[in-house]
């Protein structure tokens, strides 16, 4: 994986800011409810899994299956828009430099209609 974002920060990195990442988001108290029934190891690992593919790494899911994974939990732009703000936070404060977090966010950003299923609130 050379040459690609996750050669750059390596795969220890990307683990300890996904952590951090949902630690925040079970204390938030408009994106908790998500997760709720979730095993959080288990998602810590997926989501890291998935971090890697959109920095470079192997492809994990199709835009579809992520279509598929999301549509139960009838997730709203807002809640949408908090989770992409405490990523890039978390990416930052985890060491990326801000033009490869901003890289990252983008392509998060790209699944939006595959994630989001609620147009308000």
């Amino acid at each position: 994986m050379a040459g690609t974002l996750v050669g750059k920060y390596g795969r220890a990195r990307l683990v300890r800011i996904v952590s951090a990442f949902y630690t925040d988001v079970l204390r938030s108290p408009t994106l908790s409810h998500y997760f709720s029934d979730v095993p959080i190891e288990g998602l810590i690992g997926h989501q890291t899994q998935f971090l890697e593919a959109v920095m470079g790494g192997p492809q994990s899911h199709t835009p579809e299956e992520i279509m598929h994974a999301h549509r139960p939990y009838s997730i709203g732009v807002d809640d949408f828009e908090e989770m992409m703000r405490l990523l890039k936070e978390h990416l930052v404060l985890g060491g990326l430099e801000d033009v490869d977090a901003d890289q990252v966010i983008h392509r998060y950003r790209a699944l939006h209609d595959y994630v989001v299923t609620v147009t308000s609130g």
